[in-house]
């Protein structure tokens, strides 16, 4: 048959033995090649793009619904009363907080810190605001025995012939004291004093005494101190943020103002124009009363 083939190709187009005898070896292997994709088509089942990207959306849809099952939600905001200076590494991402956060806030427990209000929760590296929003009404922050208040005297030394007299400090205005009038109570070195007029300064004065709880770090007998040791001015008026020109930057930097609360207030002063009174405030989703409350004493309209 082959000998037959190179003949046939020998008389019909003038080739020689050799030409001939190649045409009839690689012509059947070229035929081979070009039906090679016809019989892999033959032999595969045909899927196209399209129905991969079908199956991938049904996939996803799938997923999304399984995310937003009430048991996961269940799973995910279930949150029970707890002591935030106890609280365990798992317990926090049980609760939902991220594993940054969660190690910072662990880290700083082990290590001797305390958190001893709502404020000091707020200041975990790595926190989100939806987190702190789900932990908060359920942080259950120790109470602790106040001992009793100790007087700032200096007792002058003793004399022959005369009996120790004691040395008394008068109260100064903890809007106007500088760092050296702090230093004067016991418990209060350069840190602490400079702690306190700093909070002062970013706050916008005190408005009561029991604001200096919210300073960071001070401990109990230092605060019975100063609460018997500063007054507030009568008729003190503190600074205060002008809501209808203070840019996102300048309200964020306030104590009682996160940065979710500034945004929200020029997003509402953008579209509804100028406020006008501390009532509008509650139109603001993001702002609660308490918030409101707080900031009452230092703004403006």
């Amino acid at each position: 048959m082959k000998k037959r083939l190179i003949r046939w190709a020998r008389s019909s187009f003038g080739l020689s033995r050799v030409e001939a005898n190649g045409i009839v070896i690689f012509l059947p292997l070229t035929l081979f090649i070009i039906m090679v994709p016809s019989i892999y088509k033959l032999l595969l089942p045909d899927v196209s793009h399209h129905d991969n990207f079908e199956e991938l959306d049904e996939l996803i849809a799938h997923i999304e619904i399984d995310s937003s099952s009430p048991d996961i939600k269940q799973r995910e905001w279930k949150i029970i009363p707890f002591n935030p200076n106890n609280i365990t590494y798992t317990e926090l991402l049980d609760f939902g907080v991220n594993k940054y956060a969660a190690k910072n806030w662990t880290n700083y427990t082990q290590k001797g810190g305390e958190f001893k209000g709502m404020t000091d929760l707020e200041k975990v590296y790595g926190i989100h605001d939806d987190e702190l929003e789900r932990l908060l009404p359920f942080a259950q922050f120790p109470k602790k025995v106040v001992k009793a208040p100790l007087k700032k005297e200096f007792i002058r030394p003793y004399d022959s012939g005369s009996k120790p007299k004691k040395r008394t400090y008068a109260k100064f205005d903890i809007n106007k004291a500088d760092s050296t009038d702090l230093k004067r109570l016991r418990g209060i070195g350069t840190a602490y004093a400079n702690r306190i007029i700093k909070y002062r300064d970013v706050l916008g004065g005190y408005v009561d005494k029991g604001q200096l709880k919210e300073v960071y770090g001070l401990k109990s007998d230092v605060l019975q101190g100063l609460d018997t040791s500063v007054f507030i001015s009568g008729g003190f008026d503190p600074a205060k943020l002008d809501l209808n020109k203070a840019s996102e930057y300048d309200l964020s930097k306030h104590p009682y103002l996160r940065k979710k609360h500034a945004s929200a207030i020029i997003n509402y002063r953008y579209q509804h124009g100028e406020l006008h009174s501390l009532d509008e405030l509650y139109n603001i989703k993001l702002l609660d009363s308490l918030t409101i409350q707080r900031i009452a004493r230092y703004v403006s309209f």
